[in-house]
């Protein structure tokens, strides 16, 4: 990850990134969007690879941390129940 996409990363994850758009689109501008927008072009998000890591202490979690380890600073990972994390694809 570039570190112009690492930093807008940051100021997305505490609030203070401004893309050159309004972060609320207006009604006829949401209504326009493609039934599937693309998430960087038409809504302004920023990707980031993420890893799964199996916990060591039979607790059933796993752990999704951010491959660039810049965002761990932030204490950018999350913690789930095994049972939780599914593929949306199945429901669509």
């Amino acid at each position: 990850m570039s570190p112009s996409a690492r930093e807008e990363n940051k100021e997305r994850a505490s609030g203070t990134h401004d893309s050159g758009r309004d972060n609320q689109f207006s009604r006829s501008q949401w209504v326009n969007l493609s039934s599937d927008p693309d998430p960087q072009k038409d809504l302004g998000y920023a990707g980031a690879n993420w890893e799964t890591v199996e916990t060591l202490d039979n607790s059933n979690q796993i752990i999704f941390m951010p491959e660039d380890e810049e965002l761990l600073k932030d204490d950018a990972f999350i913690v789930a129940d095994e049972d939780v994390p599914c593929d949306l694809a199945e429901f669509y």
